[in-house]
């Protein structure tokens, strides 16, 4: 949630930022039906050198729709600029893009991240206009610090870079995860399958009726494919640590009121306590991998499988606020924390907006305390552009000493939107920047 406050500023400037490497490389565009891209192969890939700001100054790097990629420009505290810059992969060699960009900087010995933090009006009022842009930074009002940037891995991403040559998967994993790149530090993972992966499972479908979980001593082949990525993603980043979160969408289907993996079912009550091993033993066994997981979270979309079944047809489990509460303070929270990986954070909820701040004040009011088992929260993003900011607003006024993170987004989930990538969609961008900036 935290990072998004930076992409927004980003595009505010038109800006995206690439992965950076010893020298920057010319991008080879490519032209789709949604707007231009600059190619990436086992060759070849655009890196950005990392720019570094001087005493007093703002670096802004700049990309636009009709060709500007990473152009790098310096603005300087306390004054206006002016910066024209060449557009070679526009509509012809000689075309010219202009920009203005400027700082009237109130309190220039603010901290950058502080400095963003403090422009919500004007910078999404930026994202319609192409006027001047004026920071001004107040000292005394502070904000959230950040916890990470991240992405996550799941089946599908696993099967997609098993069809990649090395050096094309390193380019991924650098272009996430190295500190010269983007940065990112989080990653969340499912504990089983998700509707991202090409098929439902889970650990220990069989035997059925086995609350010991007896056959859920090792990683499943799916889980080993993603721990060599993930390994091989930590040497090419230079990335030692890497917060893991892991989450559940559906326990095998014999722990369930259906006996299915989607549709109208809850946990049955007798497999409480195996639910609860079951998030435990995935921890143990990925720590055994040297891939200890810094997170989990109470589960995955628990309205799915209560209200939403009729449209919801991947993996999902249903819970209602009273059973996830007694389910948090009976088993999982004493699991986790009687066990040798207590300090692993737990985050609830997992799900949209529409259900902040109703769903934890329902489980406090079942087992009264049992909010303490949480360290934060996480929130999806998909009714964002019905339901306010202001519900997470009252959340955090509420539980001041919770993290907050956005654990999910993507687009193409409703009818209407094109269900893949639309490689180049300038759209797109915004709607994730716009969305993130106003969590």
């Amino acid at each position: 949630m935290f990072c998004k406050i930076l992409l927004v500023f980003c595009l505010s400037f038109s800006c995206y930022i690439s992965d950076a490497n010893a020298g920057s490389s010319e991008c080879l565009p490519r032209r789709t039906k949604y707007g231009l891209v600059c190619v990436c192969t086992a060759t070849h890939c655009d890196y950005l050198e990392n720019p570094q700001p001087n005493d007093n100054e703002v670096v802004v790097v700049s990309s636009s729709k009709e060709g500007l990629r990473f152009a790098v420009s310096n603005l300087r505290f306390g004054e206006n600029s002016t910066i024209t810059k060449s557009n070679p992969l526009g509509s012809s060699a000689e075309e010219k893009e202009e920009f203005k960009n400027a700082a009237v900087i109130v309190d220039s010995g603010q901290t950058f991240a502080q400095l963003l933090l403090n422009t919500t009006k004007i910078l999404t009022s930026r994202l319609t206009s192409n006027g001047p842009l004026e920071l001004q930074v107040d000292r005394a009002v502070e904000y959230q610090k950040i916890t990470g940037f991240g992405g996550a891995v799941t089946g599908t991403v696993s099967y997609l870079l098993e069809l990649l040559d090395q050096q094309l998967q390193d380019h991924i994993f650098k272009s996430y995860y190295h500190k010269d790149g983007l940065g990112f530090n989080l990653l969340r993972t499912p504990i089983g399958g998700c509707d991202f992966d090409m098929a439902p499972w889970a650990y220990n479908e069989e035997p059925r009726d086995d609350p010991k979980l007896s056959n859920f001593t090792k990683l499943d082949p799916h889980d080993e494919l993603k721990v060599a990525h993930l390994k091989r993603l930590k040497s090419v980043s230079n990335l030692d640590d890497l917060k893991i979160m892991a989450a559940a969408w559906s326990p095998p289907p014999w722990m369930k009121s259906n006996g299915v993996w989607s549709g109208f079912g809850v946990l049955k009550t007798e497999y409480y306590q195996a639910w609860a091993d079951y998030h435990l033993r995935f921890i143990e066994l990925m720590d055994a991998k040297n891939m200890p997981i810094w997170a989990i979270s109470t589960g995955n979309e628990p309205l799915n499988g209560i209200a939403f079944f009729f449209f919801v047809h991947f993996m999902s489990l249903g819970w209602i606020p009273k059973n996830q509460a007694i389910w948090l303070n009976d088993f999982l929270g004493p699991t986790i924390r009687n066990s040798k990986y207590k300090d692993v954070l737990i985050f609830g909820n997992d799900d949209q907006r529409f259900s902040f701040p109703t769903w934890f004040n329902r489980m406090n009011s079942t087992r009264p305390g049992v909010l303490n088992y949480l360290d934060g929260f996480a929130v999806h993003w998909y009714w964002d552009e019905v339901f306010a900011p202001s519900l997470m607003d009252l959340t955090l006024k509420q539980m001041p000493d919770k993290l907050l993170l956005n654990t999910e987004s993507c687009i193409g989930d409703k009818p209407w939107q094109t269900h893949g990538p639309e490689l180049g969609s300038w759209e797109r961008g915004e709607q994730y920047a716009v969305d993130f900036y106003i969590i």
